[in-house]
Protein backbone atom coordinates (compact mmCIF):
# COMPACT_ATOMS: atom_id res chain seq x y z
CA UNK A 1 0.00 0.00 0.00
CA UNK A 2 0.89 3.67 -1.07
CA UNK A 3 0.17 6.38 1.19
CA UNK A 4 -0.57 9.05 -1.17
CA UNK A 5 -1.05 12.81 -0.57
CA UNK A 6 -1.27 13.84 -4.32
CA UNK A 7 -4.57 12.18 -4.91
CA UNK A 8 -7.10 14.91 -3.47
CA UNK A 9 -5.96 17.51 -6.24
CA UNK A 10 -4.24 20.77 -4.44
CA UNK A 11 -5.08 19.47 -1.04
CA UNK A 12 -1.29 18.73 -0.59
CA UNK A 13 -0.97 22.28 -0.49
CA UNK A 14 -3.28 22.84 2.64
CA UNK A 15 -0.81 20.51 4.07
CA UNK A 16 1.91 23.36 4.11
CA UNK A 17 3.78 21.55 0.92
CA UNK A 18 5.67 24.28 -0.69
CA UNK A 19 4.33 25.30 -3.99
CA UNK A 20 7.68 24.38 -5.80
CA UNK A 21 7.67 20.69 -4.13
CA UNK A 22 3.58 19.98 -5.45
CA UNK A 23 4.81 21.21 -8.91
CA UNK A 24 8.20 19.07 -9.09
CA UNK A 25 6.01 16.00 -7.84
CA UNK A 26 3.25 16.98 -9.82
CA UNK A 27 6.19 16.84 -13.33
CA UNK A 28 7.49 13.90 -12.14
CA UNK A 29 5.04 11.67 -11.36
CA UNK A 30 3.62 12.44 -14.97
CA UNK A 31 6.81 11.60 -16.40
CA UNK A 32 7.16 8.55 -15.02
CA UNK A 33 3.47 7.38 -15.29
CA UNK A 34 4.36 7.80 -19.13
CA UNK A 35 7.75 6.02 -18.62
CA UNK A 36 6.27 3.36 -16.77
CA UNK A 37 3.15 3.44 -18.53
CA UNK A 38 1.80 3.18 -15.04
CA UNK A 39 -1.17 5.46 -13.10
CA UNK A 40 0.07 6.44 -9.64
CA UNK A 41 -1.26 9.83 -8.39
CA UNK A 42 2.33 9.91 -6.40
CA UNK A 43 5.82 8.09 -6.56
CA UNK A 44 7.43 10.26 -4.18
CA UNK A 45 5.71 9.85 -0.83
CA UNK A 46 7.63 7.75 2.36
CA UNK A 47 4.59 5.92 3.55
CA UNK A 48 5.16 2.50 2.14
CA UNK A 49 3.44 -0.96 3.72
CA UNK A 50 5.04 -3.76 1.57
CA UNK A 51 4.11 -7.45 2.18
CA UNK A 52 6.95 -9.91 3.71
CA UNK A 53 5.96 -12.25 0.52
CA UNK A 54 6.73 -9.30 -1.91
CA UNK A 55 9.72 -8.18 -0.46
CA UNK A 56 10.72 -12.02 -0.73
CA UNK A 57 10.48 -12.09 -4.72
CA UNK A 58 12.06 -8.89 -5.27
CA UNK A 59 15.86 -8.09 -5.50
CA UNK A 60 15.67 -5.00 -3.26
CA UNK A 61 19.02 -5.56 -1.34
CA UNK A 62 20.72 -3.77 -4.42
CA UNK A 63 18.80 -1.19 -4.91
CA UNK A 64 20.41 2.41 -4.50
CA UNK A 65 21.23 3.56 -1.12
CA UNK A 66 19.92 7.39 -2.15
CA UNK A 67 16.66 9.08 -2.25
CA UNK A 68 15.47 7.00 -5.37
CA UNK A 69 15.44 3.45 -3.81
CA UNK A 70 11.94 4.46 -3.36
CA UNK A 71 11.57 4.80 -6.90
CA UNK A 72 13.62 1.70 -7.87
CA UNK A 73 11.17 -0.54 -5.58
CA UNK A 74 8.60 0.46 -7.01
CA UNK A 75 9.41 -0.22 -10.25
CA UNK A 76 10.16 -3.85 -9.44
CA UNK A 77 6.59 -3.96 -8.19
CA UNK A 78 5.71 -3.11 -10.88
CA UNK A 79 8.03 -5.94 -12.99
CA UNK A 80 6.29 -8.40 -10.87
CA UNK A 81 3.06 -7.35 -11.39
CA UNK A 82 2.60 -6.14 -7.85
CA UNK A 83 -0.96 -5.45 -6.68
CA UNK A 84 -0.54 -1.45 -5.43
CA UNK A 85 -2.78 0.34 -3.93
CA UNK A 86 -2.94 3.87 -2.99
CA UNK A 87 -4.57 5.43 0.57
CA UNK A 88 -5.36 9.30 0.46
CA UNK A 89 -3.20 10.61 3.48
CA UNK A 90 -2.74 13.86 4.71
CA UNK A 91 0.00 15.89 4.30
CA UNK A 92 2.11 16.45 7.01
CA UNK A 93 5.46 17.87 7.72
CA UNK A 94 7.78 17.51 11.15
CA UNK A 95 10.24 19.46 12.68
CA UNK A 96 13.08 16.87 11.35
CA UNK A 97 15.46 18.31 8.61
CA UNK A 98 16.01 17.03 5.28
CA UNK A 99 18.38 17.88 2.43
CA UNK A 100 17.29 16.61 -0.50
CA UNK A 101 19.13 18.17 -3.54
CA UNK A 102 16.20 18.41 -5.95
CA UNK A 103 17.52 17.97 -9.19
CA UNK A 104 19.88 15.56 -8.51
CA UNK A 105 16.99 13.74 -7.13
CA UNK A 106 15.09 14.23 -10.22
CA UNK A 107 17.49 13.40 -12.73
CA UNK A 108 18.03 9.88 -10.42
CA UNK A 109 13.92 8.78 -10.65
CA UNK A 110 13.57 9.65 -14.43
CA UNK A 111 17.39 7.34 -15.23
CA UNK A 112 16.05 4.78 -13.01
CA UNK A 113 12.60 5.11 -14.85
CA UNK A 114 14.53 4.77 -18.26
CA UNK A 115 17.14 2.19 -17.05
CA UNK A 116 14.18 -0.17 -16.25
CA UNK A 117 11.78 0.93 -19.86
CA UNK A 118 15.05 0.20 -22.30
CA UNK A 119 15.95 -3.15 -20.37
CA UNK A 120 11.88 -4.30 -21.01
CA UNK A 121 12.77 -3.32 -24.82
CA UNK A 122 16.68 -5.09 -24.00
CA UNK A 123 18.81 -2.22 -24.64
CA UNK A 124 20.41 -1.97 -21.13
CA UNK A 125 20.56 -4.74 -18.21
CA UNK A 126 20.39 -3.81 -14.58
CA UNK A 127 20.23 -6.57 -11.80
CA UNK A 128 17.78 -5.30 -9.95
CA UNK A 129 15.35 -5.33 -12.67
CA UNK A 130 16.11 -8.94 -13.64
CA UNK A 131 13.23 -10.58 -12.25
CA UNK A 132 12.64 -14.12 -12.55
CA UNK A 133 9.10 -13.86 -14.22
CA UNK A 134 10.21 -12.38 -17.20
CA UNK A 135 9.84 -14.01 -20.67
CA UNK A 136 9.94 -13.26 -24.32
CA UNK A 137 6.03 -11.64 -24.97
CA UNK A 138 4.05 -13.48 -27.53
CA UNK A 139 3.88 -11.40 -30.22
CA UNK A 140 0.79 -11.31 -33.30
CA UNK A 141 2.59 -8.86 -35.53
CA UNK A 142 3.00 -9.89 -39.12
CA UNK A 143 6.46 -8.94 -39.32
CA UNK A 144 7.75 -10.52 -36.84
CA UNK A 145 11.03 -13.44 -37.30
CA UNK A 146 8.54 -16.13 -36.36
CA UNK A 147 5.93 -15.43 -38.74
CA UNK A 148 8.12 -14.85 -41.18
CA UNK A 149 8.98 -18.30 -40.95
CA UNK A 150 5.53 -19.72 -40.58
CA UNK A 151 4.88 -18.09 -44.26
CA UNK A 152 8.06 -20.02 -45.38
CA UNK A 153 7.02 -23.01 -44.74
CA UNK A 154 4.43 -24.59 -47.29
CA UNK A 155 1.30 -25.92 -45.88
CA UNK A 156 1.37 -29.22 -45.18
CA UNK A 157 5.28 -30.19 -44.97
CA UNK A 158 6.96 -32.47 -42.25
CA UNK A 159 8.87 -30.23 -39.85
CA UNK A 160 11.01 -30.39 -37.27
CA UNK A 161 11.25 -27.53 -35.20
CA UNK A 162 14.02 -27.67 -32.86
CA UNK A 163 14.00 -25.66 -30.43
CA UNK A 164 10.13 -25.01 -28.71
CA UNK A 165 9.38 -22.32 -26.88
CA UNK A 166 7.52 -20.59 -29.46
CA UNK A 167 3.94 -22.38 -28.82
CA UNK A 168 2.92 -19.54 -31.13
CA UNK A 169 5.00 -20.72 -34.54
CA UNK A 170 4.05 -24.24 -33.86
CA UNK A 171 0.30 -23.67 -33.55
CA UNK A 172 0.40 -21.52 -37.00
CA UNK A 173 2.63 -24.31 -38.58
CA UNK A 174 -0.02 -26.50 -37.59
CA UNK A 175 -2.78 -24.83 -38.39
CA UNK A 176 -1.26 -24.72 -41.70
CA UNK A 177 -2.05 -28.69 -41.99
CA UNK A 178 1.83 -28.93 -41.46
CA UNK A 179 2.84 -32.25 -39.23
CA UNK A 180 5.18 -30.95 -36.41
CA UNK A 181 7.62 -32.63 -34.77
CA UNK A 182 9.31 -31.10 -31.69
CA UNK A 183 13.34 -31.20 -30.33
CA UNK A 184 14.28 -29.62 -26.95
CA UNK A 185 15.48 -30.50 -23.41
CA UNK A 186 12.57 -29.45 -21.53
CA UNK A 187 9.59 -31.86 -20.49
CA UNK A 188 6.80 -32.80 -22.65
CA UNK A 189 4.85 -30.80 -20.08
CA UNK A 190 6.02 -27.72 -20.72
CA UNK A 191 6.14 -28.07 -24.65
CA UNK A 192 2.95 -27.21 -26.67
CA UNK A 193 0.63 -30.25 -26.91
CA UNK A 194 0.19 -29.63 -31.06
CA UNK A 195 3.46 -31.17 -31.64
CA UNK A 196 2.75 -34.21 -33.10
CA UNK A 197 6.26 -36.01 -31.87
CA UNK A 198 8.22 -34.36 -29.02
CA UNK A 199 12.17 -35.86 -28.40
CA UNK A 200 13.43 -34.56 -25.56
CA UNK A 201 17.15 -33.75 -26.47
CA UNK A 202 19.93 -32.02 -24.37
CA UNK A 203 21.76 -30.67 -27.49
CA UNK A 204 24.94 -29.53 -25.81
CA UNK A 205 25.71 -33.39 -24.41
CA UNK A 206 23.27 -35.71 -26.43
CA UNK A 207 23.42 -34.24 -30.20
CA UNK A 208 24.70 -37.87 -31.27
CA UNK A 209 20.70 -39.03 -30.82
CA UNK A 210 19.88 -36.29 -33.47
CA UNK A 211 21.15 -38.55 -36.14
CA UNK A 212 18.75 -41.10 -35.83
CA UNK A 213 15.57 -38.70 -35.46
CA UNK A 214 16.95 -37.37 -38.79
CA UNK A 215 17.98 -40.70 -40.53
CA UNK A 216 14.04 -42.22 -40.17
CA UNK A 217 12.44 -39.31 -40.51
CA UNK A 218 12.19 -37.09 -44.20
CA UNK A 219 11.64 -33.97 -43.11
CA UNK A 220 10.77 -31.28 -45.64
CA UNK A 221 12.11 -28.41 -43.05
CA UNK A 222 14.01 -28.02 -40.36
CA UNK A 223 13.34 -25.01 -38.21
CA UNK A 224 16.14 -23.26 -35.98
CA UNK A 225 14.33 -19.98 -34.36
CA UNK A 226 16.65 -18.48 -32.56
CA UNK A 227 18.41 -21.35 -31.50
CA UNK A 228 21.82 -21.30 -32.95
CA UNK A 229 23.17 -17.91 -30.71
CA UNK A 230 22.12 -20.00 -27.75
CA UNK A 231 24.63 -22.78 -28.59
CA UNK A 232 28.33 -23.15 -27.98
CA UNK A 233 29.22 -24.86 -31.00
CA UNK A 234 26.49 -24.47 -33.33
CA UNK A 235 28.60 -25.99 -36.38
CA UNK A 236 27.96 -29.27 -34.73
CA UNK A 237 24.53 -28.87 -34.99
CA UNK A 238 24.57 -28.16 -38.46
CA UNK A 239 27.02 -30.67 -39.31
CA UNK A 240 24.47 -33.54 -38.11
CA UNK A 241 21.67 -31.80 -40.05
CA UNK A 242 23.95 -31.90 -42.92
CA UNK A 243 25.20 -35.54 -42.39
CA UNK A 244 22.62 -37.17 -40.83
CA UNK A 245 20.35 -36.48 -43.59
CA UNK A 246 18.90 -38.82 -45.99
CA UNK A 247 20.60 -37.68 -49.29
CA UNK A 248 17.61 -37.04 -51.24
CA UNK A 249 15.41 -35.41 -50.96
CA UNK A 250 17.52 -32.01 -48.97
CA UNK A 251 15.25 -30.23 -46.14
CA UNK A 252 15.53 -26.71 -46.42
CA UNK A 253 16.85 -25.46 -42.99
CA UNK A 254 15.39 -21.86 -41.70
CA UNK A 255 17.31 -20.03 -38.55
CA UNK A 256 16.78 -16.60 -37.47
CA UNK A 257 19.50 -14.97 -34.93
CA UNK A 258 19.66 -11.52 -33.39
CA UNK A 259 22.34 -9.06 -35.44
CA UNK A 260 24.14 -7.47 -33.11
CA UNK A 261 25.20 -5.31 -35.69
CA UNK A 262 21.98 -3.69 -35.86
CA UNK A 263 22.67 0.01 -36.08
CA UNK A 264 20.73 0.97 -32.56
CA UNK A 265 23.44 -1.61 -30.77
CA UNK A 266 26.63 0.13 -33.16
CA UNK A 267 25.37 3.46 -31.24
CA UNK A 268 25.34 2.38 -27.91
CA UNK A 269 28.62 0.83 -28.49
CA UNK A 270 29.68 3.94 -30.18
CA UNK A 271 29.15 5.58 -26.74
CA UNK A 272 30.86 2.82 -24.16
CA UNK A 273 27.65 0.41 -23.70
CA UNK A 274 27.31 -2.92 -24.41
CA UNK A 275 24.86 -4.46 -21.59
CA UNK A 276 23.75 -7.62 -21.86
CA UNK A 277 20.04 -7.77 -20.98
CA UNK A 278 17.20 -10.25 -19.86
CA UNK A 279 16.04 -10.54 -24.01
CA UNK A 280 16.74 -8.84 -27.22
CA UNK A 281 19.90 -8.95 -29.02
CA UNK A 282 21.87 -8.83 -25.92
CA UNK A 283 20.04 -12.00 -23.86
CA UNK A 284 22.54 -12.81 -21.28
CA UNK A 285 21.73 -16.72 -23.02
CA UNK A 286 22.98 -15.83 -26.20
CA UNK A 287 26.54 -17.00 -26.19
CA UNK A 288 27.38 -16.79 -29.71
CA UNK A 289 26.70 -13.15 -31.77
CA UNK A 290 26.04 -12.86 -35.24
CA UNK A 291 26.18 -10.52 -37.87
CA UNK A 292 24.72 -10.84 -41.64
CA UNK A 293 27.94 -11.94 -42.62
CA UNK A 294 28.95 -14.02 -39.86
CA UNK A 295 25.54 -15.81 -40.17
CA UNK A 296 25.58 -16.60 -43.35
CA UNK A 297 29.65 -17.94 -43.26
CA UNK A 298 28.79 -20.53 -40.34
CA UNK A 299 26.49 -22.14 -43.06
CA UNK A 300 28.49 -21.78 -46.06
CA UNK A 301 31.00 -23.51 -44.02
CA UNK A 302 29.21 -26.15 -43.01
CA UNK A 303 28.47 -27.13 -46.30
CA UNK A 304 25.09 -25.60 -47.39
CA UNK A 305 23.99 -23.54 -49.79
CA UNK A 306 22.25 -20.42 -48.76
CA UNK A 307 19.14 -19.62 -50.73
CA UNK A 308 18.38 -16.39 -48.82
CA UNK A 309 19.13 -13.79 -46.21
CA UNK A 310 16.73 -11.42 -45.37
CA UNK A 311 16.48 -9.10 -42.49
CA UNK A 312 13.53 -8.41 -39.83
CA UNK A 313 12.39 -5.20 -37.69
CA UNK A 314 12.51 -3.96 -34.39
CA UNK A 315 9.55 -5.34 -32.86
CA UNK A 316 7.92 -2.02 -31.76
CA UNK A 317 4.73 -3.28 -31.44
CA UNK A 318 5.52 -5.40 -28.75
CA UNK A 319 8.16 -3.22 -27.21
CA UNK A 320 5.14 -0.38 -27.33
CA UNK A 321 2.30 -2.78 -26.34
CA UNK A 322 0.66 -1.20 -29.40
CA UNK A 323 -0.34 -3.84 -32.10
CA UNK A 324 -2.56 -1.63 -34.07
CA UNK A 325 -1.43 1.92 -33.97
CA UNK A 326 1.14 4.01 -34.67
CA UNK A 327 3.57 1.53 -33.54
CA UNK A 328 2.76 -1.04 -36.08
CA UNK A 329 3.11 1.65 -38.97
CA UNK A 330 6.41 2.33 -37.79
CA UNK A 331 7.00 -1.12 -37.64
CA UNK A 332 5.96 -1.78 -41.12
CA UNK A 333 8.01 1.18 -42.34
CA UNK A 334 11.13 -0.02 -40.53
CA UNK A 335 10.68 -3.43 -41.94
CA UNK A 336 11.02 -2.19 -45.48
CA UNK A 337 14.26 -0.79 -44.03
CA UNK A 338 15.57 -4.27 -42.84
CA UNK A 339 14.79 -5.88 -45.77
CA UNK A 340 16.70 -3.34 -48.04
CA UNK A 341 19.48 -2.77 -46.10
CA UNK A 342 19.32 -5.81 -43.92
CA UNK A 343 23.04 -5.74 -42.64
CA UNK A 344 22.93 -2.43 -40.40
CA UNK A 345 18.89 -2.16 -40.16
CA UNK A 346 17.74 -5.51 -39.16
CA UNK A 347 16.91 -6.25 -35.71
CA UNK A 348 16.80 -9.75 -36.50
CA UNK A 349 18.20 -11.98 -39.47
CA UNK A 350 16.32 -15.15 -41.36
CA UNK A 351 18.13 -17.35 -43.50
CA UNK A 352 17.34 -20.56 -45.92
CA UNK A 353 19.59 -23.33 -46.70
CA UNK A 354 19.60 -26.29 -48.08
CA UNK A 355 22.43 -29.22 -46.77
CA UNK A 356 24.55 -29.74 -49.75
CA UNK A 357 25.25 -33.52 -50.11
CA UNK A 358 28.35 -35.12 -48.57
CA UNK A 359 31.13 -37.14 -50.01
CA UNK A 360 29.29 -40.36 -48.34
CA UNK A 361 25.97 -39.43 -49.33
CA UNK A 362 26.82 -39.14 -53.01
CA UNK A 363 28.76 -42.62 -52.92
CA UNK A 364 25.62 -43.76 -51.22
CA UNK A 365 23.38 -42.77 -54.34
CA UNK A 366 26.12 -43.84 -56.77
CA UNK A 367 25.70 -46.86 -55.58
CA UNK A 368 22.14 -47.37 -55.08
CA UNK A 369 21.99 -45.94 -58.61
CA UNK A 370 24.50 -48.55 -59.93
CA UNK A 371 22.34 -51.53 -57.77
CA UNK A 372 18.65 -50.46 -59.53
CA UNK A 373 20.44 -50.27 -62.96
CA UNK A 374 22.40 -53.87 -62.84
CA UNK A 375 18.30 -55.36 -61.24
CA UNK A 376 16.75 -53.25 -64.05
CA UNK A 377 19.40 -54.97 -66.77
CA UNK A 378 19.25 -58.23 -64.79
CA UNK A 379 15.48 -58.60 -65.56
CA UNK A 380 15.29 -57.76 -69.02
CA UNK A 381 17.77 -60.12 -69.34
CA UNK A 382 15.70 -62.88 -67.39
CA UNK A 383 12.73 -61.10 -69.47
CA UNK A 384 14.37 -62.23 -72.97
CA UNK A 385 15.56 -65.79 -71.74
CA UNK A 386 11.51 -66.52 -70.32
CA UNK A 387 10.50 -64.64 -74.50
CA UNK A 388 12.83 -67.27 -75.90
CA UNK A 389 12.16 -70.17 -74.13
CA UNK A 390 8.26 -69.58 -74.41
CA UNK A 391 8.58 -69.04 -78.19
CA UNK A 392 7.42 -71.96 -80.62
CA UNK A 393 9.78 -74.44 -82.06
CA UNK A 394 9.42 -74.19 -85.66
CA UNK A 395 10.73 -77.72 -87.30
Amino acid sequence: MFGTRMAGGTSALKGVMPLYKFIGNKILTAVQNRILKSNFSEFHSGYRSYSTALLRSIPFEVNSNDFHFDTEIIIQCLAVKAKIVEIPIPTFYGDEVCHVNGMQYARNVVLASLRFSLGQMGFLYDRKYDLKNQHYPRTDSPYSAHQRIVDKVPAFSRTLVIGCTSATMIQRLVAKGCVVDGIDSMPREEVPAALHTYHRINLATELERLAEILKNNNYDYILLADVLERMVEPERLLDFIRTENAPRPRPTVIASTSNVAFIVLRAMLALGQFNYGVRGILDRHHTRLFTKKSFERIFVQSGFDVEEISGVSLPLSTVFGDSSGLAMKLEAATDFLARTWPGSTAYQLIISAKPLPTTNQLLEVSQDHSEDLRNHEQAEVDEDETETADAPVVH
